[in-house]
């Protein structure tokens, strides 16, 4: 048998409680089975919790670029519909950009993909500094990358928003002993004007973004003016 200390609470008829301290007889297998039940109930614990962590994991990696850390297509999407429901509701505009980075192959074929892989990151990161917060930004693949804009009040805003981003990208870029240099088109299409759902706009960005593409360098292209060329 082995010995353990057990502590009692007694109650005195006066009504004071009296703590009493009295020897448990606990049979040594017994206390054995209890530790073996408790490190087990730890494992099942951790294994619960890293198990947790794993479908987070799995659920980042499942609608994030792995390269940026940028959203994917489908979480972009879904944030976009999401937008348009708010938006509908409260009558508060939104804009698509579509952005593609011009050089970025050239940059690929010369330097490298190791180098063409820190461009894109580098760009990612300038691009989410360059919108607010409850913007979001996307990697569409390749060298495409999208945002959505929101709140933009007053009128005009989206211009002004657009002009940010390109002059935050063809800023020279220092990558290890290398300096490059890359320009953007950006295609833009607003809600509700340009499209009322998610599908629409995409399209008409992209549209937007190919006529900035066949003009000169750092062009930013709305999706009317896509429409008046016609």
């Amino acid at each position: 048998m082995a010995c353990n200390l057990a502590l009692t609470v007694v109650k005195t008829h006066d009504g004071v409680s009296k703590e009493t301290v009295l020897e448990k007889s606990v049979p040594k297998g017994e206390r054995a089975r209890s530790a073996e039940l408790a490190a087990a109930i730890s494992k099942l614990e951790e294994a619960q919790v890293k198990q947790e962590e794993l479908t987070k994991k799995l659920a980042y990696q499942a609608t994030h670029d792995p390269l940026t850390g940028l959203a994917g297509r489908t979480l972009f999407r879904d944030r976009l519909e999401q937008a348009i429901a708010s938006a509908t509701n409260l009558t508060a505009p939104l804009a698509v950009l579509f952005i593609d980075l011009n050089g970025f192959k050239l940059v690929n074929d010369t330097y490298g993909h190791a180098t063409g892989d820190q461009l894109l990151q580098e760009m990612a990161r300038r691009l989410t500094g360059a919108v607010f917060g409850h913007d979001s930004v996307a990697r569409w693949g390749g060298d495409e990358l999208v945002v959505l804009a929101t709140h933009l009040y007053p009128a005009g805003r989206a211009h002004d928003v657009a002009q940010k981003i390109l002059a935050a990208l063809i800023q020279p870029c220092q990558l290890g002993e290398f300096e490059v240099r890359v320009g953007a088109a950006i295609g833009v299409s607003l809600f509700p004007q340009d499209g009322t759902d998610a599908t629409t706009l995409l399209r008409h960005a992209d549209e937007a973004m190919y006529l900035a593409k066949r003009c000169e360098d750092n062009t930013v292209e709305f999706y009317r003016a896509v429409g008046n060329a016609n």
